[in-house]
């Protein structure tokens, strides 16, 4: 009979080195999956399961109840562009300005739950409408403003409204991977309304962030399930109808009807920006508006895809210290496959043991995704136990030839 007291007495630094070399690799993979783009610049897994299921037709493009949301694509301003030395060098067109105030000063009037403006004003590009616009932004509650690192703002006092909108690319890949909610010290632009409408805050120690009272990640890998492909609401029901407007253009349906708007904005998260034509971004599921990803990582935070659950870290840590363990005691993939012990080569070997690992760890993620909804790393566990592998056995080489 197995007894794990002696197993420990006898084998004690090889469980000791085990525990240490699962705590490496935890801490490893949050500081990593904490960057704000991927780190190997590519789609993940959960992302490569989401295209699967995105292109079988298991996904679905829902916008939420409390949502509404107003499109500016086809409402557009033509405004005098100068050059550094205030000389004009053309026209560009801008999100109407006039359009935008009438449209605030008609919100106000409402019951609205809050107003997400994913709308920039930059520098340098003035209209007649600027001074109300912005000292109606500035006067009205319960909103929040994007801005970018691209260029400066119109006017500094907007700052006090303004949060940044933009995401991290990788060197590697410029698409739309992860959306991290902490930029250059501050609430990004979906963050601060989850504040402002939850007053939950992410917090840190040093590189520990936590959310709801766990350890969690500042920077999400995006399931993007409202995705806003089509105008129409389609009829759930299976009538191959349509029963609604899921998006409403600023001009043609809203100011230019008689529409009422209170029973429209009644309790509900306006969501302003181009979801159309201009600010259109490429993702691991195909196209979708940058408004759209703001709403989806808004709606993160609410189903909290944030925090990290005990269970996941107690698994997630057994898995590492059996790994270790195993290699530790000097077990590998030759072991169950003599006939490749006769490949001498240490670059096959490397390869051999990461694909192996690789294999392992992906069938660990997909079985934790499909279950539970949990992403974890592949790549880096892959390489650390690859390298932990030929580190030990380098070491095994050194004891056996100081002992000869």
């Amino acid at each position: 009979m197995f007894n794990i007291k002696r197993y420990i007495i006898i084998h004690h630094r090889a469980i000791i080195a085990s525990v240490i070399s699962a705590m490496i690799v935890l801490v490893l993979c949050y500081l990593i999956d904490n960057l704000p783009y991927s780190f190997i610049g590519d789609a993940t897994l959960g992302q490569r399961i989401e295209q699967i299921k995105s292109y079988f037709g298991f996904t679905k493009d829902v916008t939420p109840d409390d949502v509404f949301i107003i499109n500016v694509a086809y409402d557009r301003d033509l405004v005098t562009v100068n050059d550094e030395f205030g000389l004009p060098k053309g026209n560009l067109d801008i999100t109407d300005r006039h359009k935008l105030l009438t449209l605030l000063q008609k919100i106000k009037k409402t019951q609205y739950k809050y107003i997400m403006l994913d709308v920039t004003f930059s520098d340098g590009y003035d209209t007649r409408y600027d001074s109300a616009l912005f000292n109606e932004l500035l006067n009205t509650n319960k909103i929040v403003v994007a801005k970018s690192e691209n260029f400066v703002i119109a006017d500094s006092s907007l700052l006090l409204k303004t949060r940044y909108s933009d995401y991290s690319t990788h060197i590697s890949e410029s698409n739309f991977v992860k959306y991290d909610y902490i930029r250059n010290g501050e609430a990004t632009f979906p963050y601060q309304a989850y504040i402002d409408l939850n007053n939950n805050r992410i917090t840190n120690f040093g590189p520990l962030y936590f959310f709801r009272a766990h350890l969690a990640r500042k920077s999400v890998v995006l399931k993007l399930p409202i995705k806003l492909w089509n105008e129409y609401q389609e009829d759930t029901n299976g009538n191959n109808k349509t029963i609604g407007l899921r998006y409403y253009n600023l001009g043609a349906d809203l100011l230019d009807t008689d529409i009422d708007l209170s029973k429209l904005f009644e309790n509900k998260i306006i969501l302003i920006g181009d979801v159309s034509e201009n600010d259109i971004h490429d993702t691991y599921l195909g196209k979708i508006a940058g408004p759209i990803i703001n709403l989806n990582a808004y709606y993160a935070l609410v189903n909290d895809d944030l925090s990290i659950s005990y269970i996941e870290i107690i698994v997630l840590f057994m898995i590492y210290f059996g790994i270790s363990l195993y290699i530790i005691r000097r077990y590998s993939i030759l072991n169950f496959i003599p006939f490749l012990r006769k490949f001498k080569s240490k670059t096959f070997r490397f390869f051999l043991s990461f694909f192996s690992l690789s294999f392992i760890f992906s069938a660990i993620g997909v079985a934790g995704y499909l279950l539970f909804g949990i992403e974890i790393n592949i790549f880096i566990p892959s390489l650390y136990f690859t390298i932990f592998g030929y580190l030990v056995n380098y070491h095994y080489i050194l004891k056996e030839k100081c002992e000869i």
